[in-house]
């Protein structure tokens, strides 16, 4: 029973989480739509821009899950003190803005690349 209620709290975070990032999640859907619209138009910009919102995408998905999931993981599988939380807080973090970096780095190299002469 036990079990059940973290899974249902985790699902309520989940949800709260993404709830409150609609309006990105808007954004990076409404950009690979775009992408895939103008994909005749300059496939690789497209391609560039297709994979950066798809990143952000399960960015977002991926994230919300593990920042749900991860105060009940900390507390029921693992003894550490404060500072070993913050570390792996802080390590998720880390990691995050590297792939949003990444996100980021396809958009610009898109928006900014020589196009070839028509």
């Amino acid at each position: 029973m036990e079990m059940k209620m973290e899974y249902m709290a985790i699902a309520g975070q989940l949800l709260t989480t993404l709830g409150t990032q609609i309006p990105l999640l808007v954004v990076w859907v409404v950009g690979a739509v775009l992408a895939a619209a103008f994909w005749q138009r300059g496939p690789r910009n497209s391609l560039l821009i297709l994979l950066a919102c798809l990143v952000s995408l399960v960015d977002m998905v991926v994230f919300g899950f593990i920042y749900a999931a991860a105060p009940i993981m900390l507390r029921n599988g693992m003894d550490i003190g404060g500072f070993n939380v913050r570390l792996v807080y802080w390590g998720l973090g880390f990691f995050r803005a590297c792939i949003m970096a990444v996100a980021w780095i396809l958009i610009l190299v898109a928006l900014f690349r020589r196009r070839p002469a028509v």
